[in-house]
């Protein structure tokens, strides 16, 4: 009985550590994940999403309706904002 158990617990084991491999497999042949910069609650469940993938930033609109929707291309932010954006869009400061 306990040879059983033994025999059970290795192929448990290898089993679990095959699928913990090939998740992780999976991740590295993917890609980075990229999360959402900023995410605007609109109410009742609709949001907008901007997102930067491979160089572009994309505003993306979700909703309980219906598929994520590309609503446009944003264009590349000035310098001056970067300091707004980063500080949760505060305006810059005068020098």
């Amino acid at each position: 009985m306990l040879a059983e158990f033994d025999e059970r617990l290795v192929f448990a084991l290898v089993g679990l550590g095959l699928l913990l491999a090939l998740v992780v497999l999976a991740r590295l042949t993917r890609g980075p994940a990229r999360a959402a910069q900023k995410v605007i609650a609109l109410g009742a469940g609709h949001r907008l999403h901007v997102l930067e993938i491979e160089g572009r930033r994309l505003l993306i609109g979700t909703g309980p309706s219906g598929p994520p929707n590309l609503l446009t291309e944003l264009a590349d932010l000035p310098a001056w904002t970067h300091t707004a954006v980063n500080s949760d869009w505060q305006a810059p400061r005068a020098p």
